[in-house]
């Protein structure tokens, strides 16, 4: 700016109301309205226009104060004028007052400058005689007139868009700069632009914007390429004559130079402090940014202490903000009018900084709440994962009956008092003045988390997760929340006993001393064992024999030192290890003591006598192992026996019981860890599988070898009819001696594992392959036993054919054959000829066994109506969901009658209240709802649904069901914990503790594969296996597409039943409806063919011309009918 008072003022319009001849005071940036120094008419008589037409583009991605006046071309002065609120905007300078929201915010800003006159008064109207308002003068309201005005228009189009917090900001940077290339490349070819390829604009279809202008718009553009299609039409909007242009600079002329007497702009503020309060405006925007982004974040969204502090950050620097403005906007004016000295502002900026608002306090407290924000929400995420529930209810959860114990992993100060936020309390105040100085922020006190505080959140964290993991403790609820406790600073770990209303904070127990040997003899060990910490609540001595799998459990009392080891096996090596078990018997190990008990004709008479040796033999058979693995100890704790027992019964304990104890560990809970005793309920068994439902000729699941010569037992059913889970309370009530008590031992052997050991082995004898099933069998003696029961489950999952023909006979156990040839066996009866035998089967499978080998043929025939209810009522514990399903069930014949399927019951069950506005109708509609529920909250959706289907349809067709991590990770799927969590694969070990992988169903594995061929058909590409030939899978070439969509039924059929994947054809069917796919959208590629029309044509011609012979064939034609609505 020229020298005050002497040159001519040049400065922006910014949408204010200029026209030549009005007054403006410079000392407050203010026109005078109403009010000029000539005759109108004399005015537009003289004036002189001349065009000046000129068209700027400018691309800017900052979006600070600096960078905003220097785009708008706004000096110093008149800044520090908008800063003190004494200039109100329009038009297209309301961009100035559009600040970014947060730091995760990218911006781009394109301004369009575009000027078409140039107006100006002529020397004749300076001339002291053409003056009418003289008064003007005298009253001290102006300080300068204006004497022209350059037109033209200014637009601001703000392209933002939001930047999650884990996303890659190497993207997003790329992402800006092709939108910044599109941008600046449209000031060259406007209809270039337009031309974006696809790229192009996915690249920046994820912008919004905000349009500022001096135009009028029909509408207000929201996107880029509605920018862009305004940004075409600008030129045009300032009408053909231009008459539609707004003031963008005016000069003004003094008017002391007109008349002496004239008011003057007497001083202005120098660059320096416009600079400095310019700074100082800034820091507080980025505070309130800063804050606006923690808000956001889960620590503030979970809890209220900590979101309260950032939010009454946020609002005093805000208020602040306002404060200042109003002090600055009543400084200027008496500044430059030099009734103030400019020393006034250096004042201001001095109390400033003195102030709890100054830049390195709030830098410094945000810098602590973003580390605080960060560490919280890196625990949150943990216990998250880990299972525990956030943002819970306390008091709720304590009247709940069903809660047992409530473990609570609490933020104990993040209520804590906070210095600097009284401070800015203080200094908002109307008395504050003056007090400034007093109380400044302890820079000591900066954030509640210290290094001490962080170090013991980590170790409550770990023994949190510990004790969530653990398979040893009781039942409890595991919530997070916070609570002030100023005994217990950062963190704790609080547990609300069941029956206590007091919460106590849980302490872990110690690691306990590692037991030593005192005395080995050939039968028995004497060991030592150190007191207990405080927090121990029980202490076990736990061994076994090395090679072993189980371990014994002996109680130590309270003032019990030594602890004696009898019957144990001569010349063989023990592990021994001390167990602490705490609150919840949450259970610490310590290191593994190795002890060899001695040989019976280990020892000479002369040391036998003498005694001399044994501490020499006790050196040399004593080891101490480090860092035991404690999760062994965890798989193993069916032998870890009731301390409630007598210890003469614990060191005795039969290796039928230890059985019972692992089965019933195994098989008490269902896949989503619901207690089995709670939701079963008891389904009719049918001798004559052609008998009806409700015919009294129904065997109990307990009573199934009952009757004369009953040895092998056959139970068919449909996929789902609830075979697997009557098995499974069969063996649970004889492991809880409930029934069948006079069965020694149950063997539950899954088709599924034999397909692991026939790959592992080519041949096994039978005691062999127990052991590969069971350890620890080889001390089980089958012959003395009278009375053992081997239950096959899932026939229709093994891989190879049971061949009667030619399978030699096998008599004796220890005999090494393949393992089909050992069940062909077994079930004639030439092996194990009084064992008792439960084979479960799907139909389709259940011809594979010659009528004549089987003693009972069974069926089981799923749900009837008082049986659908009793399960709704046990399997949901809201009474007023189970009644609404029930009723919603009652009220739909179609719906009731798919419900005969206990699995349909169970996913109906398990699908999300929110999802039961539409109920499924048929099974592909059930395992659809199911799926959608079970992935939302898994990352890439539908690429990992994908990659489970093409890898699920795979193994099916190759008659396999095992996979391993690496075949996952050669499918793009990185953490299959997700998945497991979502109940959609299971994890299974094999003898050589090798980590399998299998779906947690057939039944979902079926779908999977149907979902995965029907994108491949909906994409008219050829399934193709060479894609995944580095899984070591085979070709597949049966499932033809082309034949699938000419109607080729009857032959996909037929394959469909060779291959056991009747299932997946029901499905495959299912999938062809449009509705189907429209409810899958989020899943799977949708397609518009006729297919699903033809195909219910088809199966109605081909159930007509079915043999009722075919009962298999026809069986599968209905169900697909009505997977097909009809």
């Amino acid at each position: 700016m020229a020298t005050v008072g002497v040159d001519v003022i040049e400065t922006a319009a910014l949408g204010r109301s200029f026209q030549l001849g009005m007054l403006y005071d410079c000392r407050k940036d203010a026109l005078i309205p109403g009010i000029t120094l000539w005759d109108p008419e004399k005015l537009q008589q003289s004036l002189r226009t001349r065009p000046q037409i000129n068209t700027d583009f400018q691309v800017t991605s900052s979006d600070s104060i600096e960078d905003k006046s220097t785009l708008l071309n706004i000096d110093g002065s008149l800044k520090l004028s908008l800063l003190g609120g004494l200039v109100s905007v329009t038009g297209a300078a309301r961009y100035l007052n559009d600040t970014k929201k947060s730091f995760r915010q990218q911006r781009l800003t394109l301004h369009y400058h575009s000027t078409c006159r140039f107006e100006e008064l002529t020397m004749s109207h300076l001339a002291p005689e053409n003056i009418i308002n003289q008064d003007v003068f005298e009253n001290d309201t102006a300080t300068h007139v204006v004497t022209a005005v350059l037109y033209g228009a200014d637009a601001c189009f703000v392209f933002d868009r939001e930047v999650s917090a884990d996303e890659n900001k190497t993207t997003v940077e790329g992402e800006a700069k092709l939108a910044l290339e599109k941008l600046k490349f449209i000031s060259v070819d406007v209809d270039v632009s337009l031309k974006m390829d696809e790229a192009q604009k996915n690249a920046v279809q994820r912008f919004t914007c905000t349009f500022y202008g001096d135009f009028q718009l029909p509408s207000n553009p929201t996107s880029f390429e509605d920018a862009l299609k305004v940004f075409t039409d600008l030129p045009k909007l300032l009408g053909e004559r231009k008459e539609l242009a707004v003031p963008l600079r005016v000069w003004l002329y003094p008017l002391d130079k007109l008349h002496s007497r004239a008011s003057k702009l007497q001083r202005e503020i120098g660059m320096d402090l416009i600079i400095a309060i310019e700074s100082v405006i800034e820091s507080l925007n980025t505070a309130g940014m800063r804050c606006g982004d923690l808000l956001k974040d889960s620590p503030a969204l979970t809890f209220t202490a900590f979101h309260d502090k950032i939010l009454q950050m946020k609002q005093n620097c805000y208020k602040y903000k306002l404060k200042l403005a109003k002090r600055l906007g009543s400084l200027l004016p008496n500044i430059r009018g030099d009734v103030m000295k400019e020393t006034t502002l250096n004042e201001l900026l001095q109390e400033h900084e003195e102030s709890p608002f100054r830049r390195s306090d709030l830098a410094e407290w945000l810098k602590e709440r973003e580390r605080e924000s960060d560490v919280i929400k890196s625990v949150l995420r943990q216990l998250k994962d880990a299972g525990a529930q956030a943002d819970v209810n306390v008091d709720l959860l304590l009247m709940d009956l069903e809660v047992e114990n409530l473990v609570c992993f609490i933020f104990t100060s993040l209520d804590w008092t906070d210095v600097l936020l009284l401070q800015q309390k203080d200094c908002l105040s109307p008395s504050a003045k003056g007090r400034n100085n007093e109380n400044r922020p302890d820079a000591v006190q900066k954030s509640w988390l210290s290094p001490e505080i962080q170090k013991t959140m980590r170790s409550n964290l770990k023994t949190f997760k510990s004790l969530i993991d653990s398979g040893d403790r009781k039942p409890a609820r595991f919530i997070v929340s916070s609570r002030e406790m100023e005994n217990n600073p950062g963190s704790c770990i609080l547990l609300y006993e069941s029956e206590c209303d007091e919460a106590v904070c849980f302490i872990p127990p110690s690691q306990p001393v590692c037991p030593v040997s005192e005395e080995v003899t050939d039968e028995g060990v004497v060991v030592k064992v150190a007191p207990a910490c405080p927090a121990t609540e029980e202490l076990r001595l736990l061994y076994k024999a090395k090679q072993d799998s189980f371990w014994t459990s002996e109680p130590v009392m309270k003032d019990q030192h030594t602890v004696t080891l009898t019957d144990l096996r001569a010349g063989t090596e023990y592990e021994i290890i001390c167990a602490a078990l705490g609150k919840l018997n949450y259970t610490v190990y310590s290191d593994v003591t190795e002890v060899t008990t001695e040989g019976r004709s280990s020892v000479s008479t002369e040391e036998a006598s003498t005694g001399r040796g044994d501490v020499t033999r006790r050196s040399q058979n004593l080891k101490v192992l480090k860092n035991p693995d404690v999760s062994s100890f965890k798989q193993l704790k069916p032998f870890v026996i009731d301390p409630e027992r007598s210890t003469q019964s614990q060191s005795s304990v039969s290796s039928s019981e230890a059985f019972k104890l692992r089965l019933k560990e195994e098989f008490q809970y269902l896949n989503d860890r619901q207690s089995l005793n709670d939701v079963f309920t008891e389904q009719h068994i049918t001798e004559d599988p052609d008998s009806h439902i409700s015919d009294d000729r129904h065997i109990m699941r307990n009573d199934v070898f009952e009757g004369q010569h009953i040895r092998t037992v056959l139970l068919k059913g449909d996929a789902g009819a609830g075979k697997t889970v009557t098995v499974q309370k069969f063996i649970l009530d004889w492991a809880e001696e409930k029934s069948n008590t006079d069965i020694d031992y149950i063997f539950p052997i899954p088709f599924q594992k034999l397909n692991v050991i026939r790959e592992t082995v080519k041949k096994c004898s039978f005691t062999e392959l127990l052991q590969r099933c069971f350890e620890n069998t080889e001390y089980v003696k089958l012959s003395d036993s009278e009375r053992i029961v081997l239950i096959f489950d899932g026939l229709n999952e093994f891989k190879l054919p049971l061949d009667f023909k030619n399978a030699k006979k096998i008599t004796d156990e220890h005999k090494p054959a393949s393992v089909s040839h050992l069940l062909v066996n077994i079930i004639v009866g030439h092996l194990l000829p009084d064992a008792q035998i439960w084979i479960t089967s799907r139909p389709a499978a259940a011809n594979q066994i010659p009528d004549g080998f089987i003693d009972r043929v069974t069926e089981i025939q799923g749900f009837d109506e008082l049986q659908k209810e009793e399960y709704f009522r046990k399997s949901i514990s809201d009474q007023r969901m189970s009644d609404k399903v029930i009723s919603h069930i009652q009220k739909s014949p179609r719906i009731s009658s798919m419900c005969y399927s206990p699995d349909y019951c169970r996913i109906i069950a398990a699908i999300p209240e929110k999802m039961f506005s539409d109920f499924p109708k048929t099974l592909t509609q059930m395992y659809s709802r199911l799926l959608l529920a079970q992935t939302e909250l898994i990352p890439e959706r539908r690429e990992s649904v994908t990659a489970l289907g093409r890898l699920a349809f795979h193994l099916l067709a190759n008659g396999n069901s095992l996979f391993c991590y690496e075949h996952l990770k050669k499918c793009g799927i990185r953490d299959e914990s997700v998945l497991m969590r979502s109940s959609i694969i299971k994890e299974i070990e094999d003898q050589s503790k090798r980590k399998l992988l299998c779906f947690v169903n057939r039944r979902t594995q079926e779908f999977l594969a149907a979902l995965y061929a029907t994108e491949v058909m909906n994409g008219n590409n050829d399934l193709q296996l060479k894609d995944l030939s580095s899984l070591e899978l085979k070709s597949v070439e049966w499932f033809n597409y082309r034949e699938w969509y000419n109607c080729g039924l009857p032959e996909v059929m037929r394959k469909a039943l060779e291959r056991q994947m009747d299932l997946f054809f029901c499905f495959l069917l299912g999938l062809s409806l449009e509705s189907s796919q429209r409810a899958l959208k989020d899943l799977l590629k949708t397609s518009s063919s006729s297919f699903s029309q033809k195909a219910v044509q088809q199966i109605k011609k081909m159930i007509m011309e079915c043999s009722p012979e075919n009962t298999d064939k026809c069986s599968l034609l209905f169900d697909a009918l009505k997977e097909l609505d009809e």
